[in-house]
């Protein structure tokens, strides 16, 4: 974990609060954060679809305001908050094939 941290402040057009997410590492991203007032919003599915700048972090878990893992979470806007998402850093191993099948010269 980073020493360094990237905080950015969503003022919510509805309502008197504030929220304060603060990434804990200066690489993992927060620009797919997806804030709705909607309670009977569906992702599609296409929020969190990786890219190649964040591809080797995955979100861990909430802290402040905010504690578990559980991802998307649901905030009850009742007073400012300040909640803190880490994440880690992920390996990506491949696991190269055992044997070569029915392989012709071409």
């Amino acid at each position: 974990m980073s020493h360094n941290h990237v905080a950015q402040t969503f003022d919510l057009s509805k309502g008197q609060h504030s929220l304060k997410v603060i990434s804990r590492d200066i690489n993992a991203r927060l620009d797919k954060l997806l804030l709705t007032t909607n309670p009977n919003y569906v992702p599609s599915g296409k929020e969190d679809s990786p890219s190649a700048i964040d591809a080797n972090y995955r979100f861990d878990h909430w802290a402040g305001d905010i504690v578990g893992n559980s991802n998307p979470v649901d905030i009850q806007m009742s007073s400012d908050k300040e909640v803190y998402a880490y994440f880690v850093v992920t390996e990506d191993f491949i696991t190269p094939p055992t044997s070569v099948v029915d392989l012709k010269p071409g």
